[in-house]
């Protein structure tokens, strides 16, 4: 078998398409950066703002290590808000341990002027034995910049809609 051959059957085996100017990156998704159990210092309902500069993301990042002050600081995440827009998601007061943010399926949709955010909010289960503690679990996601003006988050106790500017 010629290299030409070899190269072309690899490439439809791993469901490859070649353009004439290279191989076709895929669009970003939207990710978890960074989760957490307890967050300090956020409202007591299901809440969400944008994170839009440093400054911000180093605030987030301090409000999401909680109020243990003993744990040495996180790293502030590695993001490039030129190409992500940041999202600190919470979904409020918790009246036990046990509860914790997730992304739902499909995480994020947008079209020109809007998009959508589906978060789980998860629970523990009926018979689960947990910390009887207020417990306040956020998590910061980052989704595609884009042209959508406005976010609806949907999946918390509440529907969240956000407008980006």
């Amino acid at each position: 078998m010629n290299h030409r051959t070899l190269f072309a059957t690899l490439l439809l085996l791993g469901g490859c398409s070649v353009s004439g100017a290279g191989l076709e990156e895929a669009a970003p998704e939207a990710g978890v950066v960074r989760y957490s159990l307890q967050c300090s210092s956020l409202p007591r309902e299901p809440d969400a703002r944008w994170i839009r500069n440093e400054q911000q993301l180093v605030r987030a990042s301090r409000q999401m290590q909680g109020a243990l002050l003993e744990t040495p600081p996180q790293r502030v995440p590695d993001v490039d808000l030129r190409r992500w827009n940041l999202l600190l998601v919470s979904a409020g007061e918790k009246p036990t341990a046990g509860y914790r943010l997730t992304l739902g399926h499909p995480a994020f949709t947008a079209n020109n002027q809007s998009a959508r955010l589906n978060v789980v909010l998860e629970q523990p289960a009926p018979d689960a034995v947990v910390a009887a503690v207020l417990t306040h679990p956020c998590m910061l996601v980052k989704v595609p910049a884009g042209s959508y003006h406005t976010v609806e988050i949907r999946g918390l106790e509440r529907e969240l809609k956000l407008r980006l500017r």
